[in-house]
């Protein structure tokens, strides 16, 4: 009868803390992943409140008042949701960045022959930043109130970057194919230019070879050529 009591008592405690446990269950490969994609100085905020939510916890679990642990269980909950919030809004600006990045890699060349879909890729991208900017802009701090609104458009860009990422070898492709075309064209041009300046050339060397065209152009008077003084009559 003890041990039953005892142990009743043991899950009336924990229950309170199973929330916060599924909620520092996510933090941890957030975090970690935030990490390994190089977030320095992103990843900040969302290590501050993980550090605020386990202080509260330790506040809770030496807490002697029932209400007094509530109240410090629901303010580690909301730390914790906060850092989740960052580390989800940390990791969908680098992967918002990662996009810009392959946007402007292939800004010259059509991506839509290669990537049907890249329109709505771009489209959802500009959802996902506005997600960002009404979240900062309605909540302020309270940023536990939107730390799920985060997860959809997170997964929504890595997917569309994981698609521009597959699309890339045929894209290099094209843009290699581009450019052996554009230097045949260059190369193709030259050839036609000198080809036209030796025709030109040849043909101003030909005329100027035969002697009529050439006393024409030039106006060359053949020497000898002077008029004869007249002859003075004999004996004078």
């Amino acid at each position: 009868m003890v041990a039953f009591f005892l142990s009743a008592h043991l899950i009336a405690y924990c229950m309170p803390y199973k929330n916060l446990k599924g909620l520092f269950a996510q933090i941890e490969p957030l975090q970690k992943e935030l990490e390994l994609r190089g977030g320095n100085g992103l990843d900040a905020p969302a290590l501050n409140e993980t550090r605020n939510a386990t202080w509260h916890l330790l506040c809770a679990m030496e807490a002697t008042e029932e209400v007094e642990r509530a109240d410090q269980i629901h303010k580690a909950e909301r730390h914790a949701q906060r850092a989740i919030y960052d580390c989800r809004e940390a990791l969908l600006l680098l992967a918002l960045d990662e996009f810009r990045k392959f946007d402007e890699a292939y800004s010259l060349i059509p991506v839509t022959p290669v990537l049907p879909t890249y329109l709505e890729i771009r489209q959802a991208n500009k959802s996902a930043i506005d997600i960002i900017d009404n979240a900062r802009r309605d909540n302020g701090s309270k940023r536990e109130a939107f730390y799920l609104a985060m997860e959809e458009p997170l997964q929504v860009v890595k997917k569309n970057n994981d698609l521009c990422a597959n699309a890339r070898e045929e894209l290099n492709k094209h843009i290699t194919n581009e450019n052996e075309k554009r230097r045949k064209e260059i190369r193709d041009r030259k050839l036609i230019i000198i080809t036209i300046a030796i025709a030109v050339f040849t043909l101003v060397a030909a005329i100027l070879a035969v002697p009529q065209f050439n006393n024409a152009v030039f106006k060359n008077v053949p020497t000898g050529s002077h008029e004869e003084q007249p002859k003075q009559p004999e004996g004078k």
